[in-house]
């Protein structure tokens, strides 16, 4: 299938550990805002830039693609 381009919301606070997998297909990319203060933690299958968490701010965002396995960063707004 084709890449996906999915966007979406994050309103809560609860840290993120790893993303659900099962309706990614390789090579689709996952875009998240957020609204408040969180750890958006690497490990598991986040892969972030540099091996370093990233703790959000409202209206920060992060960039990932899916490989088949594990989310990578793409890019991070603070």
């Amino acid at each position: 299938p084709a890449p996906n381009a999915i966007t979406t919301h994050a309103p809560g606070t609860t840290n993120v550990t790893s993303i659900p997998a099962t309706i990614f297909n390789p090579g689709d990319g996952l875009t998240l805002s957020f609204d408040g203060i969180l750890t958006f933690t690497h490990g598991n299958n986040i892969k972030l830039a540099g091996a370093t968490n990233f703790t959000t701010a409202a209206d920060s965002m992060i960039v990932l693609k899916f490989d088949g396995t594990n989310f990578y960063e793409q890019s991070r707004k603070a």
